[in-house]
């Protein structure tokens, strides 16, 4: 899906594009193909993810639209069985969590600072998109982390919308697709 938004957006002819992912070479193919930028970043770190969106801003002096759309499944791993004896349990597949609501929180925050840097110049509000898939309405019953991942992503967009767009004229919606 991000994919597929980076490719209509620069297709346009007047969006600067900026692609960022985790995978290196897969950002950099995806970018020369529609001439934008790429930047390697790991959503589950703050510190990454702050620093691309500062070069971002630092290069073109503005920032737009932003599509949260970083995500991974994970099922099963929530039921896995192991046999720990004596040992301490085994720690909480927490990455599903990190990478699917955590990162959407963090990237919404960094989208937040940096839209109000953005000069109000009439180009239209700026735009927050969060991915949520359906997963963030109905059960995942063999993907529990995912499906409360999508959940508090679908949770999180409601709750920052409405003082964004009075306070900022942000507009943040989700993508439940």
């Amino acid at each position: 899906m991000g994919s597929a938004v980076c490719n209509a957006l620069a297709s346009k002819g007047d969006w600067t594009v900026n692609i960022l992912d985790v995978d290196a070479e897969r950002g950099h193919e995806a970018a020369k193909k529609i001439g934008a930028t790429f930047y390697q970043v790991d959503v589950t770190s703050y510190s990454s993810l702050a620093e691309a969106f500062k070069n971002v801003f630092k290069v073109n002096r503005r920032l737009d639209f932003v599509h949260a759309n970083a995500g991974i499944v994970g099922r099963g791993e929530f039921y896995e069985v192991h046999d720990t004896g004596d040992e301490p349990p085994p720690p909480f597949p927490s990455t599903v969590v990190d990478v699917n609501l955590v990162s959407v929180m963090n990237t919404s925050y960094l989208a937040q600072h940096y839209f109000r840097q953005t000069p109000r110049d009439g180009l239209g509000p700026r735009s927050l998109i969060i991915t949520a898939s359906c997963g963030g309405l109905y059960a995942a019953e063999k993907a529990p982390t995912y499906g409360a991942a999508k959940f508090g992503t679908v949770g999180w967009t409601r709750s920052i919308a409405g003082q964004l767009w009075r306070e900022d004229g942000i507009r943040v919606n989700v993508s439940l697709l």
